[in-house]
């Protein structure tokens, strides 16, 4: 575990304003002496008006070769919402959740489509969402926004369920400054048949799906490796067992999780990535066989797509991407190059794709030029992939 260095920044808000303020940070983002501010919101809506004046978010840097504990003393504890506004979130949420008819927010599973609402057979409403609800409470505690007294109800009912959704209704994101947001305890335990989930089951869901204390950001070159990596889990699980000492011990109990599930950390974790290096596959997807050109120095294996398609530009089609789960992968091969993404990697990459006319009208959006974004996607040199036929859903 890490030394001092951290405990700067576990306990009191003043401790957290001077963590704040260091010259690194201040380096880093741009911005000068601003302390963080106490900001209520009354619904999801209000952040997206707060946004010109919310501070944005230290960059993820594009490679990085050392200890884990080094990297996030300087570039995500400076982040990371201070004690007291997790404890005000936490607060919130365990009176919501003993509420009489809550509605609770829930990652989608077969037979469910985000933003819709479904009842369990008890009577348990829940809207089906992807990681949207995360992607937009990470951006309003990062500024240390709280939740209005009473207003927790409205918060919820305004949230983001699709990816769609998070550009328009949030401040500075994680996404925008280079960061996947990862979770400590899985949102989903392999049972689809939500028609018999009980209340507790229900709880234990929204919980892992939206509490601050179930996630952290990675930086997004290598997340699918990373982000599941049992060492990092096991650091973030100890950083936030000891700064959000208390509420992590009831956060766990709601989750419906145990915290010896969790890797103890002994020593230095090493962390690295590269811009260039290609991200190494998901646990659900198969490695394919490939040919590359002599003159192609990438020898990187690539994940077998699930879908591949050609355009005469870097083009994203809609009826394609949104039939795929979030951690699908596609391929789109342009005469500059072909690129390889999940459809979790698109939302986070290019998050105003989809708001589009042209992309939610006709289908597609394409690029003139290539933008620069698209580069650590690229699949270097020439290349067939040998492989079982594409899989289209």
């Amino acid at each position: 575990m890490p030394g001092a260095e951290w405990r700067d920044y576990r306990l009191s808000k003043t401790g957290y304003q001077r963590a704040y303020n260091t010259p690194a940070r201040l380096a880093m983002t741009g911005r000068t002496g601003i302390d963080p501010i106490d900001v209520m919101i009354g619904t999801a809506h209000d952040t997206a008006a707060m946004a010109r004046d919310a501070r944005p978010l230290i960059q993820s840097p594009l490679s990085y070769d050392g200890t884990l504990e080094a990297f996030i003393t300087q570039y995500v504890l400076p982040d990371l919402p201070s004690p007291d506004t997790v404890a005000a979130f936490h607060g919130a949420l365990t009176e919501y959740v003993t509420g009489a008819d809550p509605l609770f927010l829930l990652r989608f599973v077969r037979g469910t489509e985000r933003r819709a609402i479904y009842q369990t057979n008890d009577g348990t409403r829940f809207r089906a969402t992807d990681n949207a609800p995360a992607w937009w409470i990470h951006a309003m505690v990062a500024q240390n926004y709280r939740i209005a007294s009473n207003a927790f109800s409205d918060v919820i009912a305004t949230i983001p369920a699709h990816m769609f959704d998070v550009a328009g209704t949030a401040g500075p994101t994680a996404s925008s400054a280079g960061w996947h947001i990862a979770h400590i305890f899985d949102v989903k335990d392999g049972d689809t048949n939500y028609k018999y989930w009980s209340r507790a089951d229900v709880v234990g869901r929204f919980v892992r799906n939206i509490h601050p204390c179930n996630y952290f950001p990675i930086a997004k070159s290598e997340w699918r490796r990373w982000g599941g990596d049992q060492k990092v889990i096991g650091t973030f699980a100890a950083l936030y067992a000891e700064r959000y000492n208390t509420v992590w011990a009831e956060f766990l109990q709601l989750a419906r999780v145990e915290e010896k599930s969790i890797a103890r950390i002994t020593g230095p974790v090493s962390y690295h990535y590269s811009e260039h290096e290609r991200k190494t596959s998901g646990r659900n997807h198969r490695m394919s066989s490939v040919t590359r050109d002599a003159a192609s120095s990438d020898r990187v294996p690539l994940v077998c797509p699930c879908v591949e398609y050609s355009a005469s530009r870097l083009t994203f089609k809609r009826d394609i991407i949104e039939s795929l789960n979030d951690s699908d992968v596609f391929n789109v091969v342009t005469p500059l190059g072909t690129f390889q993404m999940t459809k979790a990697e698109f939302y986070e990459t290019f998050p105003n794709v989809p708001l589009t006319h042209s992309y939610r009208s006709a289908g597609t959006y394409n690029y003139a030029t290539l933008p620069r974004a698209v580069e650590r996607f690229r699949i270097k040199g020439s290349i067939r992939i040998e492989a079982a036929a594409l899989r289209h859903r």
